[in-house]
């Protein structure tokens, strides 16, 4: 197996700690060869601190220069730097090599245990901050760069800041982190509130996500990061003076591990939906017309799907389906329409990204309806997890006929399942039919939505006769 390389170019703890010491442990738990260039040396222990020696530029500048040659990074992580020289030599360096690699930032300013780093403004991290993928200031940190500002750190073309909020109380329930860029809405990142003492946890999610980036965009590293923070959390059980030491990090497929994900701050977790029964074979129709047929076939989980019909028309058409599936026993989903989903008292409703973001999803609580949402990858499922939804669905798992898709494959259909199985019934979606619906159910997702499998077949009986085959018992 090919070993990636990452460099941390951070201050030495000598209590072996925080700074280069977390990023070793965090990158070496990941199977990733750590190289060190070192911007300062400490004397601090883990609750007192009593001084710190800059490393000069010129060496930092042969440190850099001298690893290139024989160990390429894959990402960088940044942490203390000292002054404006250091932040030249490396700004340098970065211009002078295209690297197209990510590179994470924590500009730590000062140590838990008091030590005052440095006194770098704004304007002198200004040329590094373009070269940054991820800017990861805790609130603290925000204020002494900005006045607290997240646009000014935006201008200085960093591609994306990472609000670390732990530190303030914006919420009954949560530590809350945030996500902002200039290109797409702002995301809040809740944890779950723990009574541990903890050291390095900012040194250590920095390189978490740093390990991250190198195989996700950046939305999903910093959900896999907070995920694999928090496993570390839960089960560190090494302390001094109180403090609980974080010694090893690795992914984790527990979902009380990931983070709540929405677009404002949740000030206490949400209330759950009740979840459905098992989906099995979940068909995905446009017409009252199908409806019927497909009730009449035994098929027991449906979905109507209408994009032709506006009004009085529309209206109708969900006062029928509905009536159809309550006559059937048949769990019916409207989708997007969750007004007529709750006004005609259907079994649920389902929604995209983009519709949970405008509907009213405390109503369609309080309304007894239950909801299905869909996903595409690790952050959307939490955004998903943040509602607790009645179940999750996963898509597309291939290219589709009926609509241009993001096809996220079989790979992390399986990966997901094994996250999501525990909480949550889940359905895979997405070009899916009788050449592949066997590898899918390989995965154990327990439900197919589908398509043209059963509307464009010769025999639509016959080809959903046969796919109720695969669920039977």
């Amino acid at each position: 197996m090919n070993m990636k390389t990452v460099w941390t170019i951070a201050a030495q703890d000598s209590a072996g700690i925080s700074g280069i010491s977390a990023d070793v442990r965090v990158f070496e738990s990941f199977n990733c060869h750590v190289c060190q260039i070192t911007t300062a040396v400490t004397a601090q222990s883990i609750d007192d601190s009593v001084s710190i020696q800059k490393i000069d530029a010129n060496i930092i500048k042969d440190q850099l220069n001298v690893l290139l040659k024989s160990h390429r990074p894959d990402a960088i992580k940044i942490g203390v730097l000292i002054d404006k020289s250091q932040v030249d030599v490396i700004v340098d360096f970065l211009a002078e090599h295209n690297l197209n690699i990510p590179i994470v930032f924590d500009p730590v300013l000062s140590a838990t245990s008091g030590l005052e780093f440095n006194v770098l403004t704004l304007n002198d991290l200004k040329p590094l901050l373009k070269f940054v993928t991820v800017f990861t200031p805790n609130t603290d940190e925000l204020s002494i760069l900005s006045n607290g500002g997240t646009q000014a750190i935006l201008d200085c073309a960093v591609k994306a800041l990472y609000l670390k909020g732990g530190h303030t109380d914006l919420s009954v329930d949560y530590f809350v982190d945030q996500l902002i860029t200039n290109n797409s809405p702002n995301l809040y990142f809740h944890n779950l509130k723990q009574n541990k003492k903890i050291r390095a946890t900012g040194c250590s999610f920095s390189s978490l996500l740093a390990v991250y980036l190198m195989d996700y965009p950046v939305n999903d590293a910093v959900t896999m990061a907070n995920a694999s923070l928090q496993k570390s959390i839960k089960t560190s059980e090494y302390k001094i003076n109180g403090f609980n030491i974080l010694k090893s990090f690795s992914k984790s497929i527990d979902l009380n591990d990931y983070p709540d994900v929405s677009h404002c701050i949740l000030k206490t977790q949400n209330k759950a939906f009740e979840l459905c029964a098992p989906l099995e074979l979940y068909p995905v129709v446009d017409s009252v017309l199908w409806i019927k047929k497909l009730a009449q076939w035994g098929v027991k989980t449906l979905q109507i799907r209408i994009k032709d019909q506006t009004g009085e028309e529309l209206e109708n058409s969900i006062k029928q389906a509905t009536l159809i599936c309550k006559e059937h026993d048949i769990q019916f989903f409207v989708n997007d329409y969750w007004q007529l989903a709750i006004k005609y008292n259907a079994y649920g409703v389902h929604l995209g990204q983009e519709d949970i973001q405008v509907a009213d999803i405390e109503l369609i609580r309080k309304a007894g309806v239950k909801i299905g949402i869909s996903t595409h990858g690790e952050t959307e499922f939490c955004i998903a997890k943040s509602i607790k939804p009645s179940y999750i669905a996963i898509g597309a798992i291939f290219p589709t006929d009926t609509k241009e898709v993001q096809v996220v494959g079989l790979d992390n259909l399986s990966k997901w399942v094994e996250v999501l199985t525990p909480n949550y019934p889940l359905c895979a979606i997405g070009g899916i039919g009788f050449k592949n619906i066997k590898t899918v159910l390989d995965s154990q997702v327990g439900s197919v939505a589908l398509v043209s499998a059963i509307c464009s077949a010769n025999e639509p009986q016959k080809a959903t006769k046969s796919l109720l085959e695969y669920f039977e018992h």
